[in-house]
């Protein structure tokens, strides 16, 4: 699989001095400058070695950490096969009324943690249902699950930090209890440790991008031996398929009834720090009351930032799923704020919808862009995100959102749940799914 530049994906340019991270064993840090080794970091199962321009000038013995990785492993290991063991067997009653179990093939769906919310986290809730209905099983294997709508699928548990987690799954695949691998990529640093070579000789191996991140020679080749590669945003590497998220076709519930209560969607994160700003501020400024959908503050920072905003407990709402929330609210917001998945799912049940920006004001004067039947395929290109996307060629609207507010009827264009159906659908994943896992009569 070839890796050619692509006019798509994201540039991440060269400089003087650059740091790139990999794995959690092998080749771990490195400092590079003038594209030379500067400063590295290697890990084995006994040691961590530092060197500096090519040269060890300092070892140490492996944190006892890794071994608690381990111990834990070990202790998930039992619970874990049989999850996997009971996962595929499903009765069903025959002609002569008795009870049969068929085994069907399994799906490792395999990633680093599951938040609260987010929308890889609804994403692979999505898969996994895609998955079912192909009569395939998905199991979800994380180091860290909090999503609670993913705990319907068969859920195991693994530490990705533990040295032995490559000789784990392979027993699993060599016992043949694994039929497909799909990693979920929110942070590239496990596929640095797996033996994807070895393992797409027997079974498939897919990965699928959630975020953007600088691609090394090490990853690249690594993706070389996965036998198809998917974005849920945009074509970071080449030979990339993008499926945005998707969501069902559901009833419309919003109706205007002069609601004066906006809500925003999002992690209280420090990346997403300018969507609250701007958000408080756009609200403020029209006189709309501020609800937020998020964690309580907890963090220093998070109360120090939240302080700052001069935002009361009382406006956050804490985390929800967004879908069921907004079906049982659908009288008390105006409108629903997010990026990503938000935007998405909001629309898809009639809320008119604002997308934040994520540029600084200098950058792009507009706090948020509500999504029009004008602007909606454009914002659709950019995953509902205002960030790299070329704002120019942004329209702001949200006066004539607020003119239509003010004259008590909202303006048809800012309903675009018909557009968004029809733009976002899982069409092309369900061929790459039948292709490697319902019509191949080989696991790989």
């Amino acid at each position: 699989m070839p890796f050619a530049r692509d006019r798509n994906r994201p540039n991440f340019s060269h400089s003087i001095l650059k740091i790139e991270r990999y794995g959690y064993f092998g080749n771990v840090f490195k400092i590079l400058f003038l594209n030379r080794s500067f400063f590295s970091v290697t890990r084995n199962f006994q040691k961590e070695e530092f060197y500096l321009f090519g040269k060890k000038f300092f070892s140490r013995n492996l944190s006892s950490c890794f071994s608690q990785y381990s111990l834990l492993n070990i202790l998930f290991s039992r619970l874990n096969e049989e999850l996997i063991e009971q996962s595929s067997k499903i009765q069903t009653l025959t002609n002569n009324n008795s009870l049969s179990s068929t085994n069907r093939k399994r799906i490792l769906l395999l990633t680093d943690h599951l938040a609260q919310v987010g929308g890889a986290e609804t994403r692979i809730c999505k898969t996994a249902e895609l998955l079912e209905q192909l009569k395939l099983v998905p199991i979800i294997l994380a180091q860290h699950n909090s999503f609670a709508q993913s705990h319907k699928y068969t859920s195991l548990t693994l530490d990705l930090r533990d040295p032995h987690l490559p000789s784990i799954l392979s027993r699993w695949i060599e016992k043949g209890k694994i039929h497909g691998i799909e990693i979920h990529v929110k942070n590239p640093r496990v596929i640095y440790d797996l033996p994807l070579f070895a393992w797409s000789k027997k079974i498939t191996i897919g990965a699928v991008f959630h975020n953007v991140f600088p691609i090394t020679d090490r990853l690249r080749q690594q993706l070389t031996h996965c036998h198809y590669l998917l974005s849920s945003q945009i074509k970071i590497v080449p030979n990339v398929v993008v499926v945005r998220n998707w969501t069902d076709n559901f009833p419309i519930v919003w109706k205007y009834r002069q609601q004066k209560t906006a809500l925003l969607i999002s992690r209280l994160s420090k990346d997403k720090s300018l969507h609250f700003s701007r958000f408080v501020d756009f609200c403020r400024t029209n006189n709309f009351k501020i609800r937020i959908a998020s964690e309580h503050p907890e963090k220093p920072w998070q109360t120090g930032f939240i302080r700052s905003l001069n935002l009361s407990p009382e406006e956050f709402i804490g985390p929800i799923s967004t879908l069921s929330y907004l079906e049982n609210h659908s009288d008390e917001f105006l409108f629903v704020a997010g990026v990503g998945q938000i935007p998405l799912e909001a629309s898809s049940l009639g809320f008119p919808v604002a997308v934040m920006s994520s540029k600084k004001k200098a950058e792009f004067p507009e706090p948020l862009i509500f999504l029009d039947n004008q602007n909606v395929e454009f914002l659709n290109q950019w995953n509902f995100v205002i960030n790299e996307c070329p704002s120019q060629e942004l329209e702001a609207n949200s006066k004539e959102f607020l003119d239509s507010v003010n004259n008590d009827k909202i303006s048809a264009k800012f309903f675009v749940k018909e557009k968004i159906q029809k733009i976002r659908e899982p069409g092309e994943l369900i061929k790459i799914y039948k292709n490697y896992f319902v019509d191949s009569t080989t696991t790989c």
